[in-house]
């Protein structure tokens, strides 16, 4: 057997309202403003090779958002996946990555695997994905409004949207 190959796996688990009752939470606006549960999942194993293989999740129960006075019941689960390549020095180089999140309100899923290239070179990094999407309008916003309030993206979108959504950048550039 190499001594390169090895398994790392994590568990995590928060309670959001601990999670935001901070400093930062409330500089953020999300102190007192979402709760429940988030548990997660890491697997990681590093191949004889070098390639870096990882899939994850993470899944919320019981969350909640608070809608002015109004609990407003949300939950998120989110699976990724990831396949690293090393150079030949051994500083991962690219990446392909999966993606799908679900929530009542929306859900995106990766239509092929994403790319990321030239991680060992910032001045050269490149990534490229291609997802399909669905938002439920006014729920959407109902469900992850003081998120996106921290994003400057308080203003609500009452319609659904589906589609498909290409997605590249490189250093310092993301272009739709």
């Amino acid at each position: 057997a190499d001594s390169r190959a090895a398994k790392y796996s994590m568990q995590l688990t928060a309670r959001m309202d601990e999670l935001f009752a901070t400093d930062v939470g409330s500089v953020l606006g999300l102190k007192d403003r979402l709760g429940g549960t988030v548990t997660g999942s890491v697997e990681v194993s590093r191949q004889a090779d070098g390639r870096l293989k990882a899939e994850g999740a993470l899944k919320s129960s019981q969350g909640f958002v608070m809608v002015g006075s109004t609990r407003q019941p949300t939950q998120l689960d989110v699976g990724f996946t990831v396949d690293a390549e090393p150079d030949a020095q051994g500083r991962l180089q690219s990446a392909k990555v999966g993606l799908a999140a679900n929530a009542d309100s929306f859900y995106v899923r990766s239509l092929k695997p994403a790319t990321i290239t030239s991680l060992n070179d910032p001045q050269k990094l490149n990534a490229e994905a291609d997802l399909k999407l669905h938002v439920a309008g006014r729920e959407f916003w109902k469900q992850f409004g003081p998120l996106l309030e921290v994003l400057n993206m308080g203003a609500p979108l009452a319609e659904e949207l589906d589609g498909e959504l290409h997605i590249s950048g490189s250093a310092g550039k993301i272009e739709t």
